[in-house]
């Protein structure tokens, strides 16, 4: 059995995706109502205990939410509780590198959008 060790996560938000579009190419939608924001913040955790049950040891993060990236980095404020709580359980998980990217620069993202 291969274990890679290196991960990549995409996590791509925009507004207009519907559901039925979230179910494909390994897409996860959410079954509960949520904010766009909340919405952001779930998609990173999911991502992120996604791939450390499958044991890998270097993870790297894309997302084109300047929002969550730069709440995390502690370059923005968060002023809801609720996100103080994502942030909170973000922390608790083992060290990731996230990095924002444009929508116009994503290509792998894109090509999951397809």
């Amino acid at each position: 059995m291969v274990i890679r060790r290196r991960w990549f996560i995409h996590i791509l938000w925009h507004w207009s995706w519907s559901r039925a579009n979230q179910s494909r190419r390994g897409r996860t939608g959410f079954d509960f109502k949520t904010s766009n924001n909340e919405a952001k913040y779930e998609a990173l955790i999911v991502g992120i205990k996604m791939a450390l049950n499958a044991r890998a040891r270097i993870l790297t993060v894309y997302s084109n939410s300047q929002m969550v990236t730069n709440q995390v980095d502690g370059t923005y404020d968060v002023k809801e509780d609720r996100m103080n709580e994502y942030l909170q359980e973000i922390s608790e998980l083992k060290s990731f590198q996230l990095h924002q990217i444009l929508n116009t620069e994503n290509i792998e993202g894109d090509y999951l959008l397809d």
